[in-house]
């Protein structure tokens, strides 16, 4: 699987290429697996969003596209990476802690995740 970064994908979904960024992973197959959002929401934060496909859940593409939005977050000099996943979801909630990411706060079925970044 690759990563792509195509800017008729991100005009599709609307990404502001100044803010935000789309990537996504293509399966063998030429479909997409699963999509990273990150969208700048302040000077020194970020807000991901990982989608995976469910027929390609558990190969470790939620992994890699989060760890993708840490790098590129530490590149662009950002301080902290948030998203907020559902309560149930267990798996998202696994993989976020283990790339170090900590609860914040908690809305309703939603919870806030946060990982201090290291600029470099």
């Amino acid at each position: 699987m690759d990563f792509q970064h195509e800017p008729t994908l991100r005009r599709y979904f609307g990404v502001d290429p100044a803010n935000g960024e789309m990537v996504w992973v293509v399966h063998a197959d030429g479909s997409i697996a699963g999509i990273s959002h990150r969208v700048r929401v302040s000077k020194c934060e970020a807000e991901v969003a990982l989608l995976v496909r469910s027929d390609t859940k558990g190969r470790g593409i939620g992994k890699q596209l989060l760890q993708d939005a840490i790098i590129r977050s530490n590149r662009d000099g950002l301080t902290i990476l948030s998203g907020f996943v559902l309560r149930e979801n267990r798996e998202m909630l696994g993989l976020a802690r283990s790339a170090g990411f900590e609860a914040k706060e908690s809305f309703g079925l939603n919870i806030r995740l946060e990982l201090a970044l290291t600029t470099t």
